[in-house]
């Protein structure tokens, strides 16, 4: 926010969406301060990011050859939602080191945030063929056969991750019906 004006749009912005959202009238002081809590955390957010750049940036000077550093690189970008700059990244850890599984994997949930979700899966299944235990490429890979509209590849892959421990694959099991103990007993069959 570049001044306290800015601010202040922000607050009301958000408070006018949890007011739209609860539709709860007389509660425009409370919907106030929880609009002001979350514009608030989300600058701090924003602030620790760009501390977090500045960071990623003089680790990659130091070691250009860094993969890692890279993917780290990458992450933050998407954070900051310069999805294009984390893409170049990532490509540039893959290229240092063809077996990222973090690149890979990142790489295809920022194909999946820009819609390119046949990427995203390419990417995704990629991550997956170099590490099968890792639960976050399947938990992405889903949402881009949801968004595709292939729902039973999109919930085995969140049975899958849910499987290896993913809390957020769990969650949306959950919402549809499908309870933990069904997902471990259908990877169990297989």
């Amino acid at each position: 926010m570049d001044n306290q004006q800015d601010l202040k749009e922000e607050i009301a912005r958000v408070a006018r969406k949890i007011y739209e959202r609860t539709g709860i009238t007389g509660r425009d002081v409370e919907n106030w301060l929880e609009a002001e809590r979350i514009v608030l955390e989300r600058l701090s957010v924003r602030d620790n990011l760009q501390k977090a750049l500045q960071d990623t940036n003089k680790a990659i000077e130091s070691d250009p050859e860094s993969s890692f550093a890279y993917v780290a690189r990458g992450i933050i970008y998407s954070g900051l939602r310069r999805y294009q700059e984390a893409i170049v990244d990532y490509n540039k850890a893959i290229e240092l080191d063809e077996r990222s599984v973090h690149a890979y994997s990142d790489r295809g949930s920022v194909y999946g945030i820009l819609g390119n979700y046949k990427k995203c899966i390419e990417d995704t299944s990629k991550a997956i063929e170099l590490d099968p235990k890792y639960n976050y490429p399947y938990y992405s890979r889903g949402w881009a056969y949801k968004f595709l509209g292939d729902e039973t590849s999109a919930i085995r892959d969140w049975k899958i991750s849910a499987k290896l421990g993913y809390k957020k694959a769990q969650e949306i099991l959950k919402e549809r019906g499908i309870e933990l103990l069904d997902c471990l007993l259908c990877m169990e069959q297989k």
